[in-house]
């Protein structure tokens, strides 16, 4: 299971509210044991185009699997 730290929760929420505030459609993904790993933390859907969203704190990297979902 991943841990996000509270900054990288914090950055989640201002994009949410951004995203909001901009008409798109998003929700929070809250990984569990039976879903596909990899997938970002944010999916979006704005104007017609998919947006995928993995949120990093500062000095964080992505994983391989996270990359291979790029």
């Amino acid at each position: 299971m991943v841990y996000h730290s509270r900054n990288e929760t914090k950055i989640q929420r201002q994009i949410q509210d951004y995203l909001r505030k901009i008409g798109a459609y998003e929700f929070k993904v809250h990984g569990e044991i039976f879903m596909r790993a990899g997938i970002p933390d944010i999916i979006a859907c704005f104007n017609g185009k998919f947006i995928g969203i993995e949120v990093k704190d500062e000095g964080n990297k992505p994983s391989e699997l996270q990359l291979a979902h790029r």
